[in-house]
């Protein structure tokens, strides 16, 4: 059995700023510009980011010291940033969304199902289903509210 692990680490390093002889500098990963450093080493985002376009952005850090032109040293530290995600996208049907029902049906009779699929992650993802009140005002079918399942719910009768 192997154990996993999940390790925050961090790096603190205690610099002198005010000489003005260090520098901090995005070298790889912000090619979007959505992040920047300032001289103490802290990382702002600039731009809205957007899980769905990218989950996961990966910065390369670097610290350099000396001022030109005297000889400097730099350390480079990668960066992970993981965007969360918000509910920020609407469900979208994928299914059929006209169905046909004989006269005389029997009760609990399915008539057909809908399905409908949301980017967002986890928990966001999760779709229910309901039909709205007003939009059938003599109940004739039910929906089942996880599968998405449309049930025939009283007798249909042509008039």
């Amino acid at each position: 059995m192997i154990d996993c692990y999940h390790l925050n680490v961090s790096l603190k390093i205690l610099l002198n700023i005010s000489d003005n002889a260090f520098h901090f500098a995005i070298v790889e990963g912000n090619e979007l510009g959505y992040f920047r450093v300032d001289n103490d080493g802290r990382i702002t985002v600039i731009h809205p980011l957007d899980r769905e376009h990218t989950m996961t952005h990966y910065l390369v850090v670097q610290l350099s010291d000396g001022i030109a032109p005297y000889p400097y040293h730099t350390i480079d530290c990668v960066v992970t940033v993981d965007v969360l995600d918000i509910n920020d996208n609407h469900p979208i049907f994928i299914s059929p969304t006209e169905y046909q029902v004989e006269e005389n049906s029997p009760m609990r009779k399915i008539i057909g199902k809908i399905k409908a699929v949301d980017a967002d992650e986890g928990r966001n993802s999760m779709v229910s289903y309901r039909i709205m009140p007003e939009s059938l005002p003599k109940a004739e079918f039910i929906i089942d509210a996880v599968n998405g399942d449309i049930i025939v719910s009283s007798i249909i009768v042509s008039k």
